[in-house]
């Protein structure tokens, strides 16, 4: 056990750390960046250069190859540190606080109210995380509220509403 929360926390901040290097927060996702709460444009009202912009002049995002492979081992991990697995039948409340959790089956509602937690879940209608350095990885995700801070969500499919209420969070596809 002790060796699992150690493993957990190693993880939850090297990829705080490695991601909050340029201390800004972007939205992007396989079919462009969206939600409130956060902006990818410059002071001139223009799209950042790597806001999601191609050559071809589209937006979206395409994980490069090792970050696919990153997001998938880092998802591994978590399932193999799990030390529980909750079943979901619509509507779920996470508050163990430096716990992993595997979510069996998709969730209407999933509310992560703890810290220092992993939580790996299948597709969920409504995301919020309210506590603090949380890592969260999702299959889909309709809408997601994050009011904790330095936490970090992923997803796989479309990109969801956001609403960024924290501050440090990572919001993205991976």
């Amino acid at each position: 056990m002790r060796t699992s929360r150690i493993l957990l926390t190693g993880i939850l901040t090297a990829s705080l750390a490695a991601s909050l290097v340029g201390c800004s927060v972007a939205l992007t996702g396989p079919d462009g960046p969206r939600g409130s709460g956060t902006s990818s444009q410059g002071s001139t009202g223009e799209p950042a250069p790597d806001a999601g912009e191609t050559d071809s002049g589209e937006t979206g995002t395409e994980l490069p190859d090792s970050n696919a492979a990153d997001a998938a081992a880092a998802r591994e991990e978590v399932r193999s540190i799990a030390s529980t697995t909750v079943r979901c039948d619509g509507e779920l409340v996470l508050e163990q606080d430096g716990a992993a959790i595997v979510i069996d089956g998709d969730c209407d509602h999933l509310l992560v109210n703890m810290d220092a937690g992993a939580v790996l879940v299948g597709n969920v209608g409504t995301l919020e995380v309210s506590g603090v350095g949380n890592l969260v990885y999702a299959d889909a995700v309709g809408t997601l509220t994050v009011s904790g801070d330095a936490n970090e969500v992923r997803w796989s499919g479309a990109t969801p509403d956001v609403d960024d209420g924290g501050v440090g969070n990572i919001l993205m596809a991976g």
